[in-house]
């Protein structure tokens, strides 16, 4: 059995079996979005009634491969009787079933998702989204079967040591900026006396649904836990730019009848920033070992994880670095290469995905994906030529750096290291400064490498 593709023998044998003993699949497609599961779109026949039905099956690697498509369709379960616009779950098949991994069908929601919204829009479903935490964050946490007992804080800081545990073991290596972070939240959680409420995990704008400018779905609920209502803040405004974001907090606070502790959210900016920093790794991981082929995992993994660093930076209050790195030099192809050298054929071979190949190609999940790829070339490239020198470059620098802090030893985990240390221990408070510089200004070097996923991701 081909575990890859949800073929339409496979979808009928479970509708057949939970939905109807006579459904018959009259399409089934891939939807062109999904990076943590796969999501699938059926057309269902039974005895004359069509039904719209979405799968939603495990990924075989990605960022979000260790959560739970069982646990995610008991929440759906339950948040199905409660009034907020989450899909109506109607089966879930194990690993191993009659859908090849574990997954869950439900009801297809009305509405189209938010790719590329005008201000406007994103103002109007900002709010929405607002309101819709508020009244989830009222629901009674007993709702899931969770035992009572403990703090929003407490479970917090527990969640905070998972995400530094997954860290350790996804990380093809040291990024020492993240350790810092890392240092830095633990040294700094605020003290906050509430009890903890079930939060989506996951409430960005891009897992809206919307007609006319109103929500109609909530998707995507995998990462739902208990906690601290401000973190579930904090990814959303996070998913949103600017202005926009005003209306979220004022339907939220409208909503819950009181100002929200506004410190206290910038702290949870950080915080959920570093969490997906690191699904970002668990996708590269994924990627590496070769239990990914997507292209978006490798090209999220290359561009969002800078992104994700600085916002986390500056929401820390870190200064930017005073000066901008050193423009890097091209250097001379060498004579004795094989014509033509890597990079104009990774650039040709770009160009004819992008110009020819896309002309062939009429799904959209496909389509999608060649765009990635296309640009991943386009940053290989960019990497053949310019990596080396800019490697050499951040060593020199990593390593003048912890010459002056009187410091042994080098590369990115002796780096890492120290930067934590710099975070937790107050007679490194003097050196913070100047290390935070060096680490941000490190970003910068990378950026330089990074230019063709960044115009792809920012279109």
């Amino acid at each position: 059995m081909d575990s890859d593709r949800l073929t339409p023998f496979l979808l009928e044998e479970a509708l057949r079996h939970h939905y109807h003993p006579h459904a018959r699949v009259l399409a089934c497609e891939r939807g062109p979005v999904g990076n943590g599961q796969e999501v699938w779109f059926a057309t269902v026949a039974s005895e004359g009634h069509i039904a719209e039905l979405v799968i939603r099956r495990t990924a075989s690697g990605g960022p979000l491969d260790w959560t739970d498509r069982e646990r995610e369709f008991r929440l759906l379960e339950r948040l199905a009787r409660t009034g907020l616009p989450v899909p109506t779950p109607l089966f879930f098949e194990p690993d191993g079933g009659r859908l090849g991994r574990a997954a869950f069908a439900m009801v297809r929601l009305p509405g189209e998702p938010v790719r590329r919204p005008t201000p406007e829009l994103a103002r109007v479903l900002g709010a929405e989204l607002g309101t819709f935490l508020a009244r989830l964050h009222r629901l009674d946490p007993d709702l899931v079967g969770k035992p009572g007992g403990g703090s929003a804080m407490e479970a917090t800081a527990a969640e905070l040591a998972n995400w530094w545990n997954r860290y350790l073991y996804v990380r093809p290596g040291a990024v020492p900026l993240l350790g810092a972070l890392f240092a830095w939240l633990r040294r700094n959680q605020p003290e906050r006396s509430l009890p903890p409420v079930i939060l989506w995990g996951d409430p960005g704008i891009y897992n809206l649904l919307h007609d006319g400018g109103r929500v109609t779905g909530l998707l995507d609920w995998e990462l739902w836990h208990l906690g601290d209502p401000l973190e579930d803040v904090a990814v959303a405004l996070s998913s949103l730019e600017g202005a926009t974001a005003d209306p979220l907090v004022e339907a939220y606070e409208r909503e819950i009848g009181h100002p929200i502790d506004r410190a206290a959210l910038a702290w949870f900016t950080v915080y959920t920033a570093v969490q997906r920093a690191v699904m970002l790794l668990t996708g590269v991981a994924n990627v590496e070992a070769g239990r990914s082929r997507m292209p978006s995992h490798a090209g999220l993994g290359l561009e969002l994880l800078p992104r994700l660093l600085r916002r986390a930076a500056r929401a820390a209050s870190w200064p930017a670095p005073p000066t901008s790195p050193e423009e890097v030099v091209v250097p001379q192809p060498d004579p004795w290469r094989l014509h033509p050298d890597v990079p104009p054929t990774l650039q040709m071979v770009s160009s004819f995905l992008l110009g020819e190949v896309m002309k062939e190609v009429t799904s959209p999940f496909t389509r999608r994906g060649l765009k990635t790829v296309a640009a991943l070339l386009a940053t290989v490239e960019r990497r053949v030529e310019l990596e080396r020198e800019v490697n050499r470059r951040r060593a020199k620098a990593a390593a003048a750096l912890l010459a002056e802090l009187g410091e042994e030893g080098g590369g990115p985990e002796r780096l890492e290291e120290v930067a934590m240390r710099a975070e937790a221990e107050d007679h490194f408070a003097p050196h913070r400064a100047l290390i935070r510089s060096h680490l941000l200004a490190d970003l910068d070097h990378v950026s330089v490498l990074l230019t063709p996923l960044q115009d792809l991701y920012r279109r």
